[in-house]
């Protein structure tokens, strides 16, 4: 046929309309196109179950499993057509978790209301087998049709705990690791310092054996001794503020007048090239703390800031209040509330961030041998957090460093900064005083000290040795006991409520060298109990003895 055959044109016409039939034929309707959609969809929802890396169930109101995936068979341990129809409760809830389920359901169902849909939770589950594992769920209600339906997402967190767990192994053994290597330090530096002051002590003692006859040499040996033993008594009471087992008398102080305190002690520490500057808050910053705890304090922060100064520079005093916010709180590991703060700023020579990172271990120290015992720092730390607060340091390499001790806000009536005792014009006494000390010596020097002031003295040996002798017939009045808190068998405290419920009239004094949190000021009967914190010296203790005997 030839292109412009009519005969042609009409045929190709006719196909063109059977071609346009045969496509209206094969195009599905609105209906039909309903079901491809469908069928398109549960395509897609199987490919994501069968692919899913989580546990996917759904129940129906009654709690009977209506779908299983993959990832579920292979946790829980059953095939898919086994649970299909069963009670999920049965199946993978452990039995005592399962009336908690159950009301938990119903609460949902009767109120609408739940605790645990819609978020993420940790719970247990429970294998075919019977073994229960960690999960996290996560449940969201649905619908199909008109049948409210619910979705568990289930995540196996075995092996995250597994993980985790052995995390904190790691982690633990590494902090005991640290531990074991600050106490080598600690009891290198213990031994180091007590060896130094215990060479002066023996050398002075057989030098005094050696020329007795001479009293002026024995006088200045003896003053030497006693100045070697209150250094190291001084040690002992920063190595019990690095445990927090010092004892304090803790009082409401004025932060400014603290520091307006110290500045007496820091002239005579500070060269005259480095000036000091106050900038104090303009009312007055309470806080509880020891006063003598206080002013050392604020003296180790001064020493250290003057020895990182090598030549001219500042040392800036600040006082100011704030308030710890939730953020702040996070951050220094605070209780929110109102604090005062101590800042001390310097232009020194700064340190390193690995410095930065130990400088409140004991012993540590970057200073030269001898030229400090990397005490300091860690007694600071150990005084602020004993009041319940804490130090914040900042430093740059080259730059200086600023310290800040954040102490809780106290109140009440504003106690005395120095703690001098004072003696009195007459410590003897004729009264009749029992001591109960299971250590020889330490008993031996206080019988002798109180004999010398003229008091009729009884020794005993122990705990059960001064109740034999105080339920003697032939005992007269006995005006005081004086005992250690630590002896075997019967402690002081023992020993304390024993006698007073005996004799009520005989004052009670306890000498220890640990924290008075574990002790009481009054005994079950309301007796009150006084306190001598060792070590102490002879008239420290013949002044205790007269101030309780005539209170």
């Amino acid at each position: 046929m030839h292109e412009n055959d009519p005969s042609e044109q009409q045929f190709l016409g006719k196909v063109r309309v059977l071609e346009e039939r045969l496509a209206q034929l094969n195009r599905p309707n609105s209906k039909q196109e309903m079901v491809l959609k469908n069928l398109d969809f549960a395509s897609g929802r199987e490919s994501i179950l069968r692919s899913a890396l989580d546990c996917i169930l759904t129940i129906d109101v009654s709690g009977v499993i209506l779908e299983f995936n993959p990832e579920a068979e292979r946790t829980f341990g059953y095939d898919r057509e086994e649970v299909l129809g069963t009670m999920m409760a049965e199946k993978i809830i452990p039995e005592w978790l399962r009336q908690q389920h159950k009301e938990g359901f119903a609460r949902y169902i009767s109120t609408g209301e739940s605790s645990v849909l819609n978020k993420r939770i940790e719970t247990t589950a429970m294998r075919s087998s019977g073994e229960e594992f960690p999960v996290e769920l996560a449940i969201t209600p649905g619908r199909t049709g008109t049948h409210l339906i619910f979705t568990a997402f289930v995540r196996d967190l075995t092996e995250r705990k597994r993980t985790e767990k052995a995390l904190q192994q790691s982690e633990i053994r590494l902090r005991d690791s640290q531990k074991m290597e600050a106490v080598g330090r600690l009891a290198g530096g213990i031994a180091h310092d007590f060896n130094n002051l215990l060479t002066v002590v023996l050398g002075c003692s057989e030098l005094i054996q050696m020329k007795p006859e001479d009293a002026d040499f024995v006088r200045m040996r003896s003053i030497e001794i006693q100045e070697v033993s209150q250094r190291a008594s001084d040690l002992t009471q920063q190595l019990l503020t690095l445990s927090r087992r010092h004892s304090s008398d803790t009082q409401t102080l004025d932060l400014n007048e603290a520091v307006c305190e110290a500045e007496t002690m820091l002239k005579r520490i500070l060269p005259a090239s480095i000036d000091v500057a106050t900038q104090l808050e303009e009312k007055p910053l309470l806080l509880l703390s020891d006063p003598s705890q206080l002013n050392q304090t604020i003296l180790n922060l001064m020493i250290n800031a003057r020895d990182a100064i090598t030549d001219r520079g500042e040392i800036t005093l600040t006082t100011y209040a704030t308030h710890v916010d939730q953020e702040k709180s996070g951050r220094l590991g605070l209780q929110t509330g109102p604090y005062v703060v101590l800042e001390v700023n310097d232009n020194g020579h700064g340190m390193p961030p690995e410095v930065v990172e130990r400088a409140f271990e004991p012993f540590f120290t970057t200073k030269e041998v001898g030229k400090g015992s990397g005490l300091g720092l860690a007694t600071v730390y150990g005084i602020v957090k004993q009041a319940q607060g804490t130090v914040e340091l900042e430093s740059i390499e080259g730059q200086g460093t600023i310290v800040r001790l954040y102490f809780p806000q106290g109140d009440g009536p504003v106690g005395a900064l120095n703690k001098s005792v004072a003696i009195e014009t007459t410590t003897r006494g004729n009264e009749t005083i029992l001591v109960a000390e299971d250590e020889e010596r330490v008993r031996t020097l206080v019988v002798n000290v109180l004999s010398a002031k003229g008091y009729n003295v009884i020794a005993a040996t122990n705990g059960e040795n001064a109740l034999q002798i105080a339920q003697r017939q032939d005992q007269g009045p006995i005006d005081l006991l004086i005992s250690d808190i630590v002896m075997p068998k019967i402690s002081g405290h023992e020993l304390a409520e024993t006698f007073s419920n005996q004799r009520p009239a005989t004052k009670i004094l306890l000498m220890t060298g640990y924290s008075k949190d574990a002790r009481p000021d009054t005994l079950t009967n309301g007796m009150k109990i006084y306190h001598l914190d060792k070590p102490f010296s002879a008239t420290a203790l013949a002044s205790r003895v007269r101030e309780i005997l005539e209170q």
